[in-house]
């Protein structure tokens, strides 16, 4: 199987049992944007910072621009607070439930593919096309209530 494929599935199998656990987590909680900080932030930073160190790839860091740090700093906020903590809320609501919020969560695709169409100019297949139309349909359908 290609290597793709199976991190992309792998990836797709973590991001869709993690809302379990943090819904059972964040029962307990009284404010989200703290956890969900704490939650992403904290064990990311010390992972890459081990990784950097061992890797040797720590010089590269000074070889970025104030472009590419302001444009990852941002990237940072908002997929590793912003999100994260709007998806808290989203959990913490009486209707919750994740078997509703992953499948209407699943319809990010289609705004992947609007991105890569109108900001780098990647074309569009009539496949690609369907296949998202596909996922956004069964993803809708099955959020409906």
């Amino acid at each position: 199987m290609d290597l793709v494929i199976v991190c992309t599935l792998a990836t797709s199998f973590i991001f869709g049992v993690t809302p379990l656990f943090e819904r059972i987590l964040l029962k307990g909680t009284e404010f989200p944007l703290a956890v969900g900080a704490f939650a992403r932030i904290l064990p990311a930073l010390l992972v890459s910072s081990i990784f950097l160190f061992f890797s040797g790839d720590i010089r590269r860091l000074s070889s970025m621009g104030v472009k590419e740090y302001l444009g990852f700093g941002i990237l940072g906020i908002l997929g590793s607070l912003v999100g994260p903590f709007l998806l808290f809320i989203a959990y913490r609501q009486p209707s919750g439930n994740i078997s509703y919020i992953g499948p209407l969560l699943a319809t990010f695709p289609l705004f992947t593919v609007l991105a890569g169409y109108l900001f780098l100019g990647e074309a569009i297949s009539k496949t690609q096309f369907a296949g998202t139309a596909l996922i956004v349909t069964g993803a809708v359908l099955l959020s409906l209530r």
